[in-house]
């Protein structure tokens, strides 16, 4: 009888005790080609698109969090899944809304890379591309995500380096003219009133851009509830 205390007791730890540990192994797939809640995983507007058939699936990682101490040696063993401290994942400075936040910012610029894979791998051409627009900021309600920045002040924009050197000549609260193409619709012209930047004593535009392919089409992924880095 008192043989079976220990094991008793570390029955008890395998079961109650949790370890800061998370769990990171593989998670659902989709097939990229079919449907997810009746819409189109990958949905494209404002060309023409072939019907397709068989499967093209993305992976995704699953995060296990809470682990008991049992249920890390399975997992661990298993081979399956990978065991990473947990400050890692969930920083303890961060609250859970802003680590979400983070996880889904991660999978929106998987989203963007794979459609900018395929555009590369269609020849498109590239474009100084929007791809975060601040808000509040002095773009907000200006351009938009996807917006391909054209010209400034009259001067055609051929590269982000040269963009980039063109805002560093502009002083805070002075105004800017910018020519934009836009997925779906007509090119534009809007100006927008330069904000100050913490970090810099030349007018802040308020947005993210890349040296991207561009195509005049939108490129819409309907997955939800995953983040990370899937």
């Amino acid at each position: 009888m008192v043989a079976m205390v220990p094991i008793a007791v570390f029955s008890l730890l395998l079961a109650w005790v949790t370890v800061p540990y998370v769990a990171l192994g593989p998670g659902p797939t989709y097939n990229t080609l079919g449907e997810v809640d009746g819409k189109p995983v990958v949905a494209i507007e404002g060309t023409p698109v072939k019907p397709t058939s068989g499967n093209l699936n993305m992976t995704t990682v699953a995060q296990r969090d809470g682990l008991s101490l049992g249920q890390a040696m399975a997992l661990w063993l298993s081979g399956s899944d990978q065991l990473v401290p947990r400050d890692l994942v969930f920083p303890p400075e961060k609250s859970r809304e802003d680590i979400e936040k983070s996880q889904n910012d991660d999978f929106q610029r998987s989203e963007d890379n794979a459609a900018y894979a395929a555009l590369n791998f269609l020849d498109y051409p590239q474009a100084v591309t929007v791809e975060n627009v601040n808000d509040p900021g002095p773009s907000q309600g200006k351009l938009r995500n996807g917006d391909a920045i054209d010209a400034v002040d009259g001067t055609k924009i051929t590269d982000l380096e040269q963009f980039a050197g063109i805002l560093k000549t502009t002083k805070p609260g002075q105004e800017i003219t910018v020519d934009y193409r836009r997925k779906n619709a007509e090119p534009g012209t809007t100006t927008i009133t330069l904000g100050k930047g913490e970090d810099r004593d030349y007018g802040f535009l308020g947005i993210a851009v890349r040296d991207a392919p561009w195509a005049p089409f939108s490129i819409d992924f309907n997955l939800a509830n995953i983040g990370g880095p899937s």
